[in-house]
């Protein structure tokens, strides 16, 4: 499996979006929902942490953002996850960006 990343400059802000919905058991509908808990790790493709568990912003009910100042940081490629957990169930979302210089 290939991994593709979304390049972005180093310096830019990046704002990550999350919608989370509930579905109605027998029901084709879906519903915004808050989680229980939401939070964001950044790690570069050595693994080092860059943001560590931070939560993001509730936008209105079940929308979510973070947004990822990346100053400073290292030209290089990066691994985005958001975990949300709600009730006993756990997701992980990810996404790769690569900042260039």
């Amino acid at each position: 499996m290939s991994e593709r990343f979304r390049e972005r400059d180093v310096g830019d802000t990046i704002r990550f979006e999350s919608e989370l919905f509930s579905t109605l058991p027998f029901k084709d509908e879906e519903n915004l929902t808050d989680a229980d808990n939401i939070s964001v790790n950044i790690e570069k493709r050595d693994g080092s942490k860059v943001v560590d568990d931070a939560t993001p912003v509730e936008h209105e009910e079940g929308l979510y953002f973070y947004e990822w100042d990346t100053v400073g940081l290292e030209a290089t490629q990066y691994k985005v996850s958001v975990f949300v957990r709600q009730g006993d169930a756990e997701q992980e979302t990810s996404a790769f960006i690569e900042l260039v210089d």
